[in-house]
């Protein structure tokens, strides 16, 4: 299929000499020569040049016909309606009518323009039947011969160049022009452009397009940027493939505005990360499609194709006019984004392990700077020096101090993570975290309990009793939220609500009767990694090890299930089995971060949400972004609550609370957010 039809058959002599008298006819009946003034006197004659001849205007047009594409709208824009128009088949409704051009004449109250051939049959006894007294066809195929027997009837202006090549805003100039309204075009065009640049969307930017056409089979052409309904495209915020500017130089078809390339050369259209195009019907483009070289370009390969099957769009998005441009850029932009989606799909495995690789070289450049900041200032030699093993004594000490506090920093913001992208992946709740399930208020009722039965506990023994809470916790929440009759995730978040009021009762209730008890739980409460040493790692590497692998594990279930249950069902995944496992995996590494650090808020919240950003949706890659996000976020965290207030140390739950709660709220501003 062809972008327009340009060579036009002659007509028969015989034809040309009766339209000849007729129009003699008509003319004189509607013009008695000379200047005819309008209504208020003040018409001034206009004169344009086009590429087949001068048209001068002597009076203000009151039967306007149009011809091509484009012309009728701008007419209706500027305010008239002609008497006749080309007929446009491609995209018409039932009443032969294009649909913006019948529902604007219609909301008028006014005749709709009498239909008439066009193209190569060119009906000009219909157009002299029309007695017009302007002709506008600047964005037509009109030969000379037709040119010249229409212009004896009405003054004609016709294309400035070439035939069917204009650019949209120069046909509203024009038309505005012979109209004597060119004030009115000007703000014509202002609205047009500002339309275009308000359509532009963001996440398109840097994306490549090529817009191709086919004439059947074995065919191919790609239209240039100053076409319209590339620049359509381009308006939305996506770039014109710069090879097509090669390809203009090699394949130009004149009069289309296009490049008729060839099948054979469809490998230069490899780099286009979108294709746009139009069929005829499903048959044409089945037969299209089937074509292996044409199946072979990367992006119809990917499915990153645009193709609108709506004739009525395929016409209008194929013209920039006043009426056709606010319809379609409200249309066009559902049909785009699932291709876009497919492109974004196509790249983001090498974005996806760029950003790891930069996540992973950030976490380690974190620890090594964590063992060289503190509480005590130290110069950078001086560290080198105790880790070379010749540094001064206290020095020493000092910086062996801080190898745990890092190690064991990085695992607890590492399982916080994790647990909370998995928390969130299960409810599928944007504000989900560890916590939703009773895990840091569980850990802490149990602490509680310990330091009211034995007194002050110990580091071992808060970390067990942390443990053993968050565990007791999380069994009753899955024991009352399974036993409900409804299902589903629902119960379970209203379990763990139910679990964690209660809790928190029990908590006030021992810290307000027990000062004992009051003493040692305030410390603890806000979390900190003060202290810890690599013993806790022993303690907990069962369970933490076990967390990870679970994790990994459910990672293709956790992604059928954020398409929705009823679609994880179908496509083979127990949701049942994959939701347990995940609340299992989320509570071992929360319990496990809860034991050793205590409850540290905000880094499973915010931290998923991060990823989520980064990563997208597969949980494949969000979990393990999850592990060393997380680690970093945390080790970076306790950096600052070292060196903040030296020579005093705030603890690291301080820091996350302060630093996290506006992270989130800007990536909240920003949408960075999951839905």
């Amino acid at each position: 299929m062809s972008p327009q039809s340009t060579t036009l058959a002659p007509k028969r002599w015989i034809t040309i000499a009766a339209i000849g008298a007729a129009t003699a006819l008509a003319f004189s009946g509607c013009s008695g020569g000379g200047q005819q003034e309008s209504a208020d006197g003040d018409w001034e004659p206009v004169t344009i040049d086009s590429a087949l001849g001068t048209a001068t205007i002597e009076s203000e047009p009151e039967r306007i016909v149009t011809l091509g594409q484009g012309s009728t709208e701008t007419v209706l824009a500027l305010g008239s309606t002609p008497v006749g128009m080309e007929e446009y088949p491609w995209g018409a409704d039932d009443t032969g009518y294009l649909p913006w051009i019948h529902e604007e004449v219609t909301e008028r109250g006014e005749e709709l323009p009498e239909l008439f051939t066009g193209g190569t049959e060119l009906d000009i006894e219909a157009v002299v039947e029309l007695q017009p007294d302007l002709i506008l066809a600047p964005w037509s195929g009109l030969t000379q011969e037709q040119y010249d027997l229409l212009a004896d009837i009405a003054p004609t202006v016709a294309y400035p160049e070439q035939p069917w090549t204009i650019e949209w805003d120069q046909q509203i100039e024009i038309i505005g022009q012979a109209m004597g309204q060119p004030e009115e075009a000007a703000e014509l065009i202002d609205d047009v452009e500002t339309q275009l640049a308000e359509a532009a969307v963001d996440e398109y930017e840097g994306l490549t397009f090529s817009y191709i056409y086919n004439n059947g089979p074995g065919t191919l052409g790609v239209f240039y940027p100053e076409e319209h309904r590339v620049a359509m495209v381009s308006a939305l915020g996506l770039t014109p493939d710069p090879v097509v500017e090669e390809l203009r130089a090699d394949f130009d078809e004149p009069g289309t505005q296009s490049a008729l390339i060839g099948l054979e050369n469809a490998d230069k259209l490899n780099d286009s990360d979108l294709i746009f195009t139009f069929y005829m019907d499903q048959a044409s483009r089945a037969e299209i499609e089937a074509q292996p070289l044409y199946a072979a370009i990367p992006a119809i390969e990917q499915g990153a194709i645009v193709a609108a099957e709506d004739q009525s769009l395929v016409t209008a998005s194929s013209m920039i006019t006043p009426l056709t441009v606010p319809s379609s850029l409200e249309r066009y932009k559902p049909l785009i984004d699932e291709p876009v989606a497919n492109v974004e799909e196509k790249s983001r495995p090498m974005r996806r392990a760029l950003i790891m690789v930069a996540l992973t070289v950030l976490l380690g450049a974190t620890c090594i700077l964590s063992l060289f900041l503190g509480s005590r200032p130290n110069g950078v030699t001086e560290v080198v020096d105790v880790l070379a093993g010749h540094g001064e004594a206290h020095l020493a000490n000092v910086v062996e101090s801080r190898i745990p506090r890092t190690v064991m920093g990085a695992i607890v913001g590492a399982a916080l993570a994790v647990s909370g992208t998995l928390i969130q992946g299960i409810t599928r709740n944007p504000l989900g975290e560890p916590g939703i399930l009773g895990i840091g208020v569980g850990a802490s009722a149990s602490v509680v309990t310990g330091t009211a039965i034995f007194g002050a506990l110990g580091a071992t023994g808060t970390m067990g009793f942390a443990m053993l809470g968050a565990l007791i916790a999380v069994t009753i929440v899955l024991v009352l939220g399974g036993r409900s009759s409804a299902g589903g995730i629902v119960p379970l978040i209203l379990a763990g609500a139910v679990v964690t009021a209660v809790l928190y009762a029990y908590i006030n209730a021992m810290v307000l009767t027990m000062p004992q008890v009051f003493d040692s739980y305030r410390f603890w409460m806000v979390g900190s990694l003060a202290g810890v040493d690599m013993s806790r790692l022993g303690q907990t590497l069962v369970p933490l090890i076990s967390g990870f692998i679970l994790a990994l594990f459910i990672a293709r279930g956790m992604n059928a299930l954020a398409l929705g249950e009823e679609t994880a069902i179908s496509l083979g995944f127990r949701v049942g089995a994959t939701r347990l496992i995940g609340i299992i995996a989320a509570a071992l590494l929360a319990a496990v971060a809860t034991a050793i650090a205590g409850p540290i808020s905000f880094i499973g919240l915010a931290v998923p949400h991060v990823i989520f950003a980064l990563m997208g949706e597969d949980f494949r890659w969000r979990i393990p972004a999850a592990l060393v996000g997380g680690a970093l976020a945390l080790v970076a965290a306790d950096i600052i609550a070292r060196v903040l207030i030296r020579p005093q140390e705030l603890m690291v739950g301080i820091v996350t609370a302060f630093i996290g709660a506006p992270f989130l709220l800007m990536a909240v501003r920003r949408g960075a957010v999951m839905k």
